[in-house]
């Protein structure tokens, strides 16, 4: 009798993923991060960053866009869409959306990772301390040294943490495939404006893609955090079993 109470104890409760294999995700993306940061330091990537950001300029003048006159305001709109101030305001709203829903849990992870991140990246800007292009000009001002792309990051983080927080909570498996979808979509856009105006090289870029994926990983932690007071006392609970 006893070994069948064991039996069904052990087969309804759930064993614990270890926490090293949610760590893996964004434990990979930061070597990747630190490998092209290695890359980019020894002067590996100047020849491919050239050529790609000379691609976005008209052959005869590089300081000019390709394509019609109104391109580079729409490019700059699409940049100005992963701008810390306004990706400040999105999280703010997405957030109170969240609490409105009961969605404590995502809001807080939302808020939280989203401005760790802005503050990680705002470091690694001052410590790579890498500096501008400086063959084309510049479509737009920038602030602050060049690896990795604070827009790519930022709206990486933002963007992608914003659709898997709402995942659940939008109805509509179609639904929810647009909504990852355009999240990944919008922040490659941000990212290749950033080429497109001169400010970054697009090792610059594809770092801020690295890093803001990897730190989205670690939403992959979220179910080692209790979303509740209740749920926290049934986590304690059964640690003490």
């Amino acid at each position: 009798m006893l070994k069948m109470q064991n039996g069904k104890g052990s087969k309804g409760r759930r064993l614990p993923f270890p926490l090293g294999f949610k760590l893996m995700p964004s434990s990979i993306m930061g070597a990747i991060f630190l490998v092209l940061w290695s890359e980019v330091a020894k002067g590996h990537l100047d020849k491919i960053d050239k050529t790609l950001l000379l691609a976005f300029r008209s052959m005869k003048n590089s300081d000019l866009l390709v394509g019609p006159g109104w391109l580079p305001q729409v490019v700059r709109n699409v940049s100005f869409l992963g701008d810390s101030i306004f990706l400040i305001f999105v999280i703010l709203a997405v957030s109170g959306f969240l609490i409105a829903k009961r969605a404590y849990l995502n809001a807080f992870l939302l808020s939280a990772l989203s401005m760790g991140g802005f503050w990680i990246i705002s470091l690694s800007k001052d410590f790579f301390g890498r500096p501008r292009p400086s063959i084309v000009e510049y479509l737009s001002v920038p602030n602050s040294a060049s690896f990795p792309s604070g827009h790519a990051a930022n709206s990486t983080i933002v963007y992608i943490l914003i659709a898997v927080a709402l995942f659940k909570i939008v109805p509509g498996k179609y639904a929810r495939v647009c909504l990852l979808s355009g999240a990944f979509i919008l922040a490659a856009l941000i990212g290749i404006s950033r080429i497109a105006l001169g400010v970054h090289w697009p090792s610059d870029v594809l770092g801020g893609w690295i890093f803001g994926l990897g730190w989205c990983c670690l939403w992959f932690l979220k179910d080692s955090i209790p979303d509740s007071p209740t749920a926290f006392s049934r986590y304690s609970s059964k640690q003490a079993r």
